[in-house]
């Protein structure tokens, strides 16, 4: 299963890490023979997600974390490619749209449970929407939602 992720760059809170925790492992549970984990390789919730993916990567077998950076580094985190590729540089927008059209399952953490106009993040969200991908919310208070998807 390719999973997308999409997330705040103030990083996610406690109870969101934890509920995002719980969600990757149901979702790795589900095929842990094709585990595929893509992210845009910023500051943030980027980079919290690609920490706890790769602390559990090395436990499951046959984990691979693809990262997908900006072209604008000001913001990028240059997580560890040990998992791994890491995709060209593309600007915010491409880059964000190739995650959402490499995956199976869109995770989103964005930074406030109600939709925003602006944001990378909830870009992201709605171009998963055209393309009809499942998307798993898990927001600031630890709360989870789903669109086109049951875990």
């Amino acid at each position: 299963m390719k999973i997308g992720f999409t997330g705040t760059r103030k990083g996610m809170t406690e109870d969101q890490r934890r509920k995002f925790v719980e969600v990757i492992q149901k979702l790795h549970d589900a095929d842990p023979h094709n585990f595929v984990f893509m992210h845009g390789d910023c500051i943030g919730a980027d980079a919290d997600a690609h920490h706890e993916v790769a602390q559990r990567g090395y436990l499951w077998t046959s984990v691979r974390i693809e990262i997908f950076p900006p072209i604008d580094d000001s913001r990028r985190k240059h997580c560890a490619p040990d998992l791994g590729p890491v995709h060209p540089p593309a600007p915010y927008h491409d880059r964000n749209k190739a995650i959402v059209q490499a995956c199976d399952v869109l995770i989103a953490a964005p930074d406030q449970p109600i939709e925003q106009v602006r944001g990378g993040t909830w870009y992201t969200v709605r171009y998963a929407r055209t393309m009809l991908k499942p998307i798993v919310f898990v927001y600031p208070n630890g709360m989870i939602a789903r669109e086109k998807l049951l875990l």
